[in-house]
């Protein structure tokens, strides 16, 4: 696409093959672009004033060339962006404009986004919310305090982690209370994970997997229970990567009965079946991840062996008995690779004082730093 200066006005000469509606979408909004470009042409025709009103990338100084600090930056129109390149010949003569959408460059993954927090903020911490409707006087105070310690401990955590079993519960306010943290969080810059343990087969897990990783009021990441088979982990996988997104698979539980079902190397075929799921990916971790008890230490090390390149949710943290001390082993060196839950001890960390909230996020911080020297 060309934006040709004759002499007197801007004309564009638009090559479109067949039937190319985009093309033609493209030659609509790139029209709007012409009156900018005409009215500046005019000024300086009329005294060599008015360059500074073309869009910046469009102001060359150098005939015959583009200028090298200029060229390549872009305009938006219409919603869209557009490269834009601006040619003199010489002499003086006509200008040629080249003029491109732009493609967008793609928003980190969620994956890349709390590895990349936990280096910059230096913070392992994953803050859990679990709004628990009978703390509360009543709704609104269950969703101001809700908020409020979402944005008081943000400043300490890598990403945040609603328990949507308790959003559930309120019914659709709850729904409501969810879709405005995911937005508060985002806006705080904090990766989310919803902490939903979903699973299913055939459509039932197409729906899970679009309704929490994709829709309205979807995380950027979900926890996923795998006992129903490997073959319905696929859904959520699929929609994981489509959108940027992960799923952590339970793997080896929190709670102390867990080894009913997940021992007697269970939990390591699971394992083996996460670590194949991300052996294709590139990347430093993988989309997906996996869901290791903090209450676990001494098999922390075992599972990281076993899963390299999975992202670790590691729950238990505070309320469950798992201290920083515990959780060493499930970090790669530099302290990437895990990320440590804790939700009563942070959210209800002296009844309702967001304070202290804020000061549990801090001290746990700290106290995963300090266990990873």
């Amino acid at each position: 696409m060309f934006l040709q200066w004759p002499g007197r006005e801007a004309v564009l000469r638009v090559p479109i093959e067949g039937q190319d509606r985009e093309a033609e979408e493209t030659l609509a909004e790139a029209a709007e672009i012409l009156s900018l470009l005409n009215a500046a042409h005019r000024a300086v025709q009329q005294g060599g004033r008015g360059a500074e009103r073309l869009p910046p990338a469009a102001r060359g100084r150098t005939p015959g060339t583009c200028h090298p600090h200029r060229a390549g930056r872009h305009l938006r129109s219409a919603g869209r962006d557009f490269r834009l390149r601006q040619c003199r010949p010489r002499g003086g003569r006509a200008a040629r404009v080249s003029l491109a959408p732009m493609t967008p460059a793609a928003p980190p993954s969620f994956a890349q986004a709390v590895t990349e927090r936990t280096r910059r903020l230096q913070t392992r911490l994953c803050v859990g919310l679990d709004p628990r409707s009978g703390t509360y006087r009543d709704a609104a105070h269950l969703r101001s305090h809700t908020l409020d310690v979402l944005e008081a401990t943000a400043p300490y955590a890598a990403c945040v982690k609603p328990q949507l079993a308790f959003f559930e519960a309120l019914g659709l306010p709850g729904f409501t209370l969810l879709e405005e943290v995911c937005a508060a969080a985002r806006t705080l810059g904090l990766p989310v994970i919803l902490d939903g343990k979903r699973g299913d087969i055939g459509s039932t897990a197409e729906a899970y997997a679009q309704g929490w990783l994709s829709g309205p009021h979807a995380g950027d990441a979900l926890t996923v229970n795998p006992f129903l088979g490997f073959e319905t982990l696929t859904p959520f996988v699929g929609a994981a990567r489509a959108n940027g997104g992960a799923i952590f698979v339970l793997v080896k539980t929190s709670n102390p009965d867990q080894a009913d079902l997940q021992g007697s190397g269970i939990s390591e075929r699971v394992a083996a079946e996460v670590a194949r799921l991300g052996e294709t990916e590139g990347g430093e971790y993988a989309s997906v991840g996996a869901v290791v008890g903090a209450t676990h230490p001494a098999d922390l090390g075992h599972f990281r062996a076993l899963m390299p390149r999975a992202l670790l949710l590691l729950p238990g943290l505070g309320a469950q008995g798992a201290t920083p001390d515990d959780l060493a082993a499930a970090f790669h060196p530099g302290g990437t690779g895990a990320l440590a839950s804790a939700s009563r001890a942070v959210q209800y960390a002296l009844g309702l004082d967001v304070t202290a909230s804020r000061e549990a996020a801090r001290r746990l911080r700290d106290g995963l730093n300090g266990a990873l020297r």
